[in-house]
């Protein structure tokens, strides 16, 4: 059996948008959508490993490196 907490959430506009569109897309209760979305976000974790010291988030399997030319566009391209 499942237990259930009640509390009180305060959301920014743009995550309570997004979690009534997931909710109205699959018909729950808003509830039940912000605990699924909560239970994706947390699963979603990348491992993070330290390499020479440093912690570096593990890519996944078929990740696609990035690399110091994406990051150059990416400083280029933002305003």
């Amino acid at each position: 059996m499942n237990q259930m907490a009640r509390t009180t959430l305060t959301l920014d506009d743009d995550a309570f948008a997004a979690a009534k569109r997931y909710a109205a897309a699959r018909r729950m209760r808003f509830g039940k959508a912000v605990s699924d979305l909560v239970r994706k976000g947390a699963s979603a974790r990348a491992p993070i490993i330290q390499v020479n010291g440093l912690p570096v988030i593990q890519a996944r399997p078929g990740a696609r490196k990035i690399t110091a030319e994406d990051v150059r566009r990416a400083l280029e391209e933002r305003p």
